[in-house]
């Protein structure tokens, strides 16, 4: 259990998914119903054998598989803000932006999953939103120099990749004999970690744009702390604090690499 499992996942459909519409003058990139085919090519790299059986796993290693998903995701995107760099700060506000917009999505269809009511037109909606996004990013950066550009699309490609992983992921999941006090809890702790990840790549921002200080990073992690502290002991689930705890863990290990940008923070979600 401390190392969550998707194999469950059966591989989700990709027939009647809207493809990206073409775009004059931006280059094309794999749209996200094509990325769903990929199957395996989940985010988590932990697997554990022990955790294959029939039927869907409980909602704890839903949760934390969503929870790490969306951290590997954020950490994606700080470095492709490092690629777009504090010189042009519009720029990095525009590429910052959008992210942001990638990732409200892909947290909306996390909680829409939890709360039993990830259905086909929104899953389609998602990913016509986060198409649209990465479409905007790609007209933001068609001024930057070839290799830069080449660099920093090549990064947008895996961040890409991997939302529409998360995203086929959480659409197979059915969740439906949950009680509403259960389903608050968990929505709750999802809510935070979401704004937690959002709050990354605000510091990073603002780091790039030298802008940033660490009043931010006590703010996160206290909102952390109380989400463990608070919503967890009253599920009364041990094992589930012990996980959300790892993850704390390693989130703040980002934000000190985040506000130290002189030390390089390495793979801190190994």
């Amino acid at each position: 259990m401390s190392n969550p499992s998707w194999k469950w996942l059966s591989r989700s459909s990709a027939r009647g998914l809207p493809a990206r519409a073409a775009s004059s003058g931006v280059p094309a990139r794999p749209c996200l119903p094509t990325v769903e085919a990929l199957g395996d090519r989940i985010l988590l790299s932990a697997v554990a054998p022990a955790a294959s059986s029939e039927g869907p796993p409980p909602i704890d290693r839903i949760l934390i598989g969503l929870i790490k998903g969306e951290l590997n995701l954020a950490t994606s995107e700080i470095a492709a803000l490092k690629l777009v760099g504090g010189d042009d700060q519009q720029l990095l506000h525009k590429v910052t932006e959008g992210l942001l917009k990638i990732d409200e999505v892909v947290n909306k269809a996390g909680e829409a999953v939890i709360k039993g009511d990830l259905t086909l037109d929104k899953q389609n909606k998602a990913l016509e939103l986060i198409d649209s996004e990465f479409l905007k990013i790609d007209s933001a950066i068609a001024n930057l120099p070839g290799g830069a550009q080449e660099g920093l699309k090549a990064a947008l490609d895996t961040i890409k990749l991997s939302a529409g992983d998360l995203l086929g992921a959480l659409s197979n999941i059915k969740l439906d004999e949950l009680s509403d006090k259960t389903r608050q809890a968990y929505l709750k702790i999802a809510d935070v970690f979401g704004d937690v990840d959002a709050g990354l790549l605000k510091i990073e921002e603002g780091v790039l744009a030298r802008k940033a200080g660490k009043g931010q990073q006590e703010f996160l992690v206290i909102k952390l702390t109380d989400i463990i502290v608070t919503s967890v002991q009253k599920l009364g689930n041990d094992a589930l604090k012990e996980q959300l705890s790892g993850i704390v863990a390693d989130t703040e290990k980002i934000l000190i690499g985040l506000l130290q940008p002189g030390e390089t923070p390495g793979d801190v979600i190994g």
